[in-house]
């Protein structure tokens, strides 16, 4: 029977990976998935009520996002500058 053997690099970063994937790309993924949904923090059971693009429809079509929006994007602009 012949064993599996990562490479060294590989068994290297390894640990690594996981931590990032169990920081990142869960909440991540979480987050995205949550968007289409009618999430609330203190109703959990919401996260299976499907709503699909209406948050995204709703954000669009708000002038406070917009208004938000456009002071983040120029207060970046000259503090990145």
């Amino acid at each position: 029977m012949r064993r599996f053997k990562l490479p060294p690099w590989l068994s290297l970063l390894l640990p690594a990976l996981i931590i990032l994937a169990a920081v990142v790309l869960v909440p991540l993924i979480f987050s995205f998935y949550s968007s289409f949904t009618a999430y609330r923090l203190t109703r959990p059971e919401s996260i299976f009520t499907w709503i699909g693009l209406r948050n995204y429809v709703r954000l669009f079509g708000d002038a406070g996002f917009w208004w938000a929006f456009g002071r983040t994007v120029f207060l970046l602009t000259v503090a990145l500058n």
